[in-house]
């Protein structure tokens, strides 16, 4: 499993290439980025009564069910680096940082005089090497 998108630098000038001729309104955009949670059963089983420490690894309050997360990026080449697991409660962003990808996204770009970047849902950070979708404001009223 390839978990260094250092790896595939030799092919994020063509990656770029590849997304801007399929319409993409990023210049240089070389993966995308997103989160998987992976339900699994109950720690203990349904049947467990008490609440033990794997409750609490691994039950993730937003789904309201017990799994794992994982991070991924997809390339134009189909290919896709997988980082993980964590626990269901951890946060997209908590992990996506500790992947490294915007530190290694910088020093490519910085040797390359090119700008890279990946692109993520509005949980991503959003700066040089990451664009993100930007939820709308919300409509104020004028009364």
């Amino acid at each position: 499993m390839i978990t260094d998108i250092r790896t595939w630098r030799q092919q994020f000038c063509s990656f770029a290439e590849h997304l801007t001729d399929w319409g993409c309104q990023h210049k240089n955009l070389v993966a995308i980025f997103d989160c998987h949670f992976q339900q699994t059963c109950r720690p203990g089983g349904d049947s467990c009564k008490s609440v033990n420490l794997w409750d609490f690894q691994t039950f993730a309050g937003k789904e309201l069910l017990h799994g794992l997360k994982f991070q991924a990026g997809v390339m134009p080449n189909g290919l896709a680096l997988c980082w993980g697991p964590w626990q269901g409660t951890q946060h997209d962003v908590t992990m996506f940082s500790e992947t490294g990808v915007l530190d290694a996204l910088e020093e490519i770009s910085e040797e390359d005089w090119e700008d890279y970047s990946g692109y993520g849902d509005s949980a991503y950070p959003l700066s040089w090497y990451m664009s993100c979708i930007l939820k709308p404001a919300a409509e104020q009223s004028l009364s």
